[in-house]
């Protein structure tokens, strides 16, 4: 996967494959950095295919690994992604525990990019809740350390949080305006 010129091709074509490997790997602790670069390289193909059980059952395995290993940094990314499954299922207070995890993680080892993204997604899921306010803040936060460091991808990735936020209180303008 890592070395194919086509990996779209090749995840999609030999995805049960990818899938049951992952499995085998995350058996053995030796293998728990193989384990994550495949996690990695398959972290989008993963959502497409939206396979949430089996890849909750093999993000948990990695995570109970990393957080034995003493690891924070891959169990903050870990529950970053576990996050996303359950928002995408709907389970948000989950989804909150584990994004709020995610970022506690992110901010102490100062990888703002990843915190600054997850902080965004949590001020989202925190506004479908009611709590427009908080989300709006914790979104604002996000946008000034994304701004700090200058990344245009995760600046563009909060606007759209923030847009949502404003289409479900109906500001469009403030909406439109995030959304550009």
């Amino acid at each position: 996967l890592a070395t194919s010129h086509n990996q779209v091709m090749v995840a999609t074509e030999h995805y049960e494959s990818i899938l049951r490997a992952l499995e085998n790997l995350l058996v053995d602790p030796h293998q728990l950095d193989l384990s994550l670069a495949i996690i990695e390289k398959m972290r989008g193909h993963f959502f497409s295919f939206a396979d949430w059980e089996r890849l909750y059952i093999y993000l948990q395995k990695a995570l109970d690994q990393v957080a034995l290993q003493g690891d924070e940094l891959h169990k903050a990314y870990l529950l970053d992604l576990i996050g996303h499954i359950f928002y995408v299922q709907g389970n948000w207070l989950e989804a909150i525990d584990h994004f709020k995890q995610a970022v506690s993680l992110f901010q102490k080892h100062q990888r703002l990019e990843p915190y600054a993204k997850t902080l965004s997604q949590l001020g989202q899921i925190i506004s479908k809740l009611g709590k427009i306010n908080e989300g709006l803040d914790l979104c604002q936060q996000a946008l000034q350390v994304a701004q700090q460091i200058n990344s245009e991808k995760t600046i563009a990735q909060i606007h759209w949080s923030l847009a949502d936020i404003y289409l479900q209180i109906r500001q469009w303008e403030d909406a439109l305006a995030s959304a550009q």
